[in-house]
């Protein structure tokens, strides 16, 4: 069968599936009559069954559709016992209020009032559980120190306690005969750390001393303060750029390394990178002096500029650009700042005395380092590009 119009299809479809007949009518009627509900059925489902059930009969025959109190009886008398409160308040009703509206607002309001109080009735029994476990661990740890009395120690052989909390540790804590030992590097005597020295404020180079800093060597030197060891270089980097006169003092950073030579390391603790090589620079500027403080004395920061690396990596060549590098002439280390590079994006991986450099799109290696006195030192072949752009 073809239908000309979308109307013709509907009302096809309607006799096939909803015939108007006496029969359909019947089962309508004892549908809307007969329904209940169903227990533990929420009362929105209920009141859904029951609206649609009329929505059925009107749409079989108009002339059967339920006047407004027949539904509000109905939705009294079907909804249960669990409302039979409500229901007996509904009746004390005026005539005039009972309409089916009016009786479904109050039957939901008392339902929704319902889930509230189970609701806050849950949190109640959540706090006494909560209150309930304390008490359980409570019990606990009085039970446990009854049974710590059989427990013996065996750093002090003593009963009623651990190891872990012997007072032996307190004593042991306390001992400082290693410190006998040790040198500081502040000012080159034994007995003590270079934070607890009583000559970390004495001033340097006509300024207080405004910050401490940080032992990265595997040795201790033993020199007299003052005087430089031949064979040690105290490789020191300064934290900001300052184009100020030369009163104005960089804040350092120290590592001791032994020897001298034109590698390069990587250094967790510098901030800026530094070269102390004027030939190995790209692009160059030169800057006012600022003074560099160093173990034994000054140094002066004289220039800024880029240097370009093309680093050899297990057969990979990656090309590295160092921004912003101090020139310090006769620096006997070439530092590259690990702070600087994670800024750059660059992901940093250290393992076992080993540091690895990998550019965040890249698996590749860009820069390998080990362990070397306090520093990582850079492996593999190293070339420059020498372009000198600005003077």
């Amino acid at each position: 069968m073809k239908c000309d119009t979308t109307q013709a299809v509907w009302q096809h479809l309607k006799r096939l599936f909803e015939p108007s007949s006496i029969a359909r009518e019947a089962s309508l009627v004892e549908t809307f009559y007969g329904i209940r509900r169903l227990e533990n059925e929420e009362l929105d489902t209920f009141v859904s069954r029951l609206e649609k059930a009329e929505d059925d009969l009107i749409a079989a025959n108009v002339n059967m559709k339920p006047e407004d109190q027949i539904k509000a009886y109905i939705l009294l008398s079907r909804v249960g016992k669990d409302f039979e409160l409500q229901i007996q308040s509904i009746y004390q009703w005026q005539k005039d209020n009972f309409t089916y509206e009016k009786v479904l607002e109050a039957l939901l309001l008392e339902n929704n009032r319902r889930k509230l109080v189970a609701v806050s009735e849950l949190s109640s029994e959540a706090v006494q559980a909560f209150s309930s476990k304390f008490k359980v661990t409570d019990l606990k740890t009085s039970a446990d120190g009854s049974y710590l009395q059989k427990i013996t120690c065996f750093k002090c052989n003593q009963q009623g306690h651990f190891a872990r909390d012997c007072v032996e540790n307190v004593s042991v804590s306390r001992d400082t005969s290693y410190l006998d030992s040790v040198t500081c590097y502040t000012c080159g005597k034994t007995g003590h750390i270079s934070r607890q020295c009583p000559d970390g404020y004495a001033p340097r180079g006509g300024r207080p001393f405004r910050g401490r800093s940080r032992w990265r060597g595997s040795q201790r030197g033993d020199n007299t303060p003052g005087q430089p060891s031949s064979n040690v270089t105290s490789a020191w980097f300064a934290k900001v750029v300052d184009s100020g006169p030369v009163s104005v003092h960089a804040m350092v950073c120290s590592a001791k390394v032994n020897g001298a030579s034109d590698d390069w390391f990587l250094d967790s603790c510098a901030s800026h990178h530094v070269c102390g090589n004027r030939k190995l620079f790209s692009e160059f500027a030169e800057v006012k002096p600022m003074q560099l403080e160093l173990g034994q004395g000054t140094s002066t920061i004289t220039g800024c500029g880029t240097i370009e690396l093309l680093v050899h990596v297990n057969g990979h060549e990656s090309a590295i650009d160092l921004k912003n590098v101090y020139f310090v002439e006769g620096f006997k280390r070439n530092l590259i700042a690990i702070g600087k590079i994670d800024q750059a994006g660059f992901h940093i991986n250290i393992f076992k005395d080993q540091m690895r450099v990998f550019k965040s799109d890249s698996r590749a290696c860009s820069l390998f380092g080990k362990l070397d006195g306090g520093l990582y030192r850079v492996q593999g072949a190293i070339q420059y590009r020498i372009v000198i752009r600005k003077n």
